[in-house]
């Protein structure tokens, strides 16, 4: 029992430890989605890539990366291919 528990303990402090060296990453890809308006768009309404990449004349990768890097931080959520704001990610449109 005592093996288990300790490995799980192992899991998750290398969860935590994952988590602290992604957060600058994390920090970076929200900042690069409000100053390209990303955010903002979502915002306004659900979004595909496709027509995220077309309102805002971006390249797709850099769409598809930050968007990805959204949906793993719980700033962007994704159902069936459509891009919405989480409540996390909204309040970074917050200027408050």
């Amino acid at each position: 029992m005592l093996k288990r528990k300790s490995k799980e303990s192992v899991i998750k402090a290398l969860e935590d430890a994952q988590k602290f060296i992604f957060t600058p990453f994390a920090f970076q890809a929200v900042g690069s989605m409000l100053y390209l308006g990303i955010l903002k768009c979502l915002d306004a309404k659900p979004s595909e890539e496709k027509e995220i990449i077309k309102e805002l004349n971006l390249n797709e990768y850099i769409v598809q990366t930050l968007l990805q890097i959204g949906v793993l931080n719980n700033i962007i959520q994704e159902k069936d291919g459509v891009f919405s704001l989480t409540k996390a990610g909204r309040m970074f449109l917050c200027d408050d």
